[in-house]
C-alpha cells in the first residue's frame, strides 16, 4: 500500500518569507538537506513561458519539525534580467552547489544560453559564475560511486525549431564543480531530461525522455558510466517529463509526469505523417490533456515503469524533489496548479498561477505495483 499525504503549500505560504518576492507562477525546483536545514529553490515568473522577471529565489528551514510551521529564511535571490530555470543542488566537498540555467526571453521559444553556480561554503552563497557558455541543458547532478557527475542534454536549442535535430544524454564530471568536462561520448542519442539512480552492481538505471524528431515517448536504460558499450534500452510510448529517479532501500523510484489520456501514451504510432508534423500533432494532444504527477516504480530486468500512485496535483504540474526519511518513506516537493480549483488541461494551467506544495509518501511491504 502506498500512502500519500498532503502536507501543506509552502509558495505562495510559510516559505515565501521576508525578502522573497513570489509572482504568479512558480514551479522548476530543487530541495535538499544541509547542514541540518532543508533549502528549497524554485522558479518564480509570471507565467510557465519564458520572461525576463524570472528569478530562483532560495529559501531555508529548520530540517526537523513540520515544513509548514517552520520559520523559512531567505538565503538568496538569482535574478540575470533573463529566463531562469532547472535549478540544481548537490552538497559536494562539504560546500553546497546550486546550479541554474539562463535562457531567452521569448515566451515561445526554448532557448537555453549558459549555466550559472552558486556556491555555499557555509557562511552564505557568493556571486554567480558561469559554469558553461552552451545551450547544454543541466538536468540532474549526482554523486555517483564517490564521483561527482552531471547528466545533460544537448542540442536543446534546436529541439523546438521547424527543423530540430536529434539532442544527446551525455555525463560529465568535475572534480570541484566548476570545471566540467565529458566522461566519454553521449550515452543516448535523441534523449533530453535524464535521470538514473546507481544499483548495488554499480550499474545505473534510468529514464530519458523523447520528444522527436526521430522517436517519441521515453527510453528506459541500464549500463555503467566506465563501460560505454554496455548500455541497453527498452522504449516506452509514455513521456515521463521531469523525470527524478531515485533508491528507496531496494527499490527504484521515479518521480514523473503521468499523461491522463490513452492509457499514457505519448507516442500513437502515427507514422504516416512526416516526423516534423508528427512531433507538432503528439506535442498538441499531449497540450490539450490533463496531467498529474506520479510515483513510479523501475524494473531493472525488465526495463520498463509501474505506475504506483500519483501525487495531489493538477494543471501544469510534476517537478519533483525528493528528501528522504528512510527506506521507506520520504517528503515530496513538488509545484502544481492550485489544488483547491478546477483541473485543467496542461496548456491552460501553464498560463495560470502554479504553487509549491510539499507530500509525505510511505511504501509498501511489496515492490512494483503494491499500491
Amino acid at each position: 500500500m502506498i500512502d500519500v499525504g498532503l502536507l501543506g503549500q509552502l509558495v505562495p505560504g510559510p516559505a515565501v518569507t521576508d525578502g522573497v518576492r513570489c509572482l504568479a507562477a512558480n514551479n522548476n525546483l530543487d530541495v535538499t538537506r544541509w547542514k541540518d536545514r532543508v533549502w528549497l529553490a524554485w522558479r518564480t515568473a509570471p507565467t510557465h513561458f519564458a520572461s525576463a522577471d524570472a528569478r530562483i529565489e532560495v529559501v531555508s528551514a529548520p530540517a526537523s519539525g513540520s515544513l509548514v510551521e517552520a520559520a523559512w529564511r531567505h538565503e538568496t535571490t538569482l535574478a540575470l534580467g533573463a529566463d531562469l530555470r532547472e535549478c540544481r543542488f548537490v552538497v559536494w566537498n562539504g560546500r553546497l552547489l546550486l546550479y541554474a540555467m539562463e535562457l531567452g526571453t521569448h515566451p515561445l521559444r526554448f532557448e537555453p544560453r549558459r549555466t550559472h553556480l552558486l556556491i555555499n561554503d557555509g557562511a552564505g552563497f557568493g556571486s554567480p559564475q558561469v559554469v558553461w557558455e552552451s545551450a547544454t541543458v543541466p538536468w540532474r547532478p549526482r554523486v555517483i560511486d564517490g564521483r561527482l557527475v552531471f547528466f545533460v542534454y544537448t542540442g536543446a536549442d534546436k529541439l523546438y525549431s521547424p527543423r530540430p535535430e536529434p539532442t544527446t544524454v551525455e555525463v560529465w564530471t568535475s572534480e570541484d564543480g566548476i570545471g566540467w568536462t565529458p566522461m566519454h561520448p553521449a550515452i543516448h542519442h535523441g534523449g533530453t531530461e535524464f535521470d538514473a539512480a546507481e544499483l548495488d552492481d554499480g550499474s545505473l538505471l534510468g529514464v530519458t525522455r523523447l520528444e522527436g524528431p526521430r522517436h517519441w515517448g521515453s527510453s528506459i536504460l541500464r549500463g555503467r558510466l566506465d563501460k560505454l558499450g554496455s548500455w541497453t534500452e527498452r522504449h516506452d510510448d509514455r513521456k515521463f517529463d521531469s523525470p527524478n529517479v531515485f533508491r528507496a532501500g531496494d527499490r527504484v523510484l521515479m518521480l514523473a509526469r503521468r499523461h491522463t489520456r490513452s492509457g499514457g501514451a505519448f507516442d500513437r504510432g502515427w507514422s504516416w505523417m512526416a516526423p516534423s508534423l508528427r512531433t507538432r500533432a503528439y506535442q498538441g494532444v499531449y497540450s490539450a490533456t490533463r496531467k498529474r504527477s506520479a510515483l513510479w516504480e523501475l524494473d531493472p530486468d525488465r526495463l520498463d515503469a509501474t505506475w504506483l500512485a500519483d501525487l495531489p496535483s493538477r494543471g501544469d504540474t510534476s517537478f519533483g524533489a525528493v528528501l528522504p526519511r528512510d527506506d521507506r518513506s520520504f517528503t515530496v516537493f513538488d509545484y502544481t496548479s492550485p489544488l483547491d480549483g478546477p483541473d485543467p488541461s496542461w496548456i491552460r494551467g501553464q498560463l495560470r498561477p502554479t504553487v509549491i506544495v510539499a507530500s509525505d509518501i510511505s511504501l509498501g511491504d511489496d515492490s512494483l505495483g503494491d499500491s
